[in-house]
């Protein structure tokens, strides 16, 4: 069994059974890789789909990360502007494979790095602040205060 394609077939059967059209499977740039892109009635929709055997690496949900999300916000842009569809109305899913089961996390994360239903903290998405590093023309110059 390969539990990523087998994974993708699974939710795509799914949405497709709930009236979905599915319009691409693994669309690819140079930033990455979309799962699958439906569309949920007149919604385009990017769904990530992560599927796992086992609990030792974490939750499926888990896997969708800051980075994750940065990274399919990149490329769900690319795809927009391929297919000139910049401002239609669109969102990111998450479905969890595990088990044997489907979680499907509607809107699960916005294009901002934002979070809804997958309950990160939004302190997450904030770059560190620099620390250590002198910001006076004082402190630049090397004289001492």
């Amino acid at each position: 069994m390969r539990l990523g394609p087998d994974g993708e077939a699974r939710v795509a059967a799914f949405l497709e059974a709930r009236g979905w059209r599915i319009l691409e499977r693994n669309w690819r740039c140079r930033y990455g890789e979309l799962d699958l892109v439906a569309e949920d009635g007149r919604t385009l929709v990017f769904v990530e789909v992560k599927a796992r055997s086992s609990r030792r690496r974490g939750s499926p949900e888990e896997a969708v990360g800051a980075d994750k999300q940065a990274r399919l916000s990149r490329v769900a842009g690319e795809y927009l502007a391929a297919h000139g569809a910049l401002e239609r109305a669109c969102r990111f899913d998450v479905v969890a494979v595990e088990d044997g089961g489907l979680r499907h996390h509607k809107a699960a994360f916005a294009a901002s790095g934002g979070t809804t239903a997958l309950s990160a903290p939004p302190a997450r998405w904030r770059r560190p602040k620099r620390r250590g590093i002198a910001t006076s023309a004082r402190s630049r110059s090397g004289a001492r205060p």
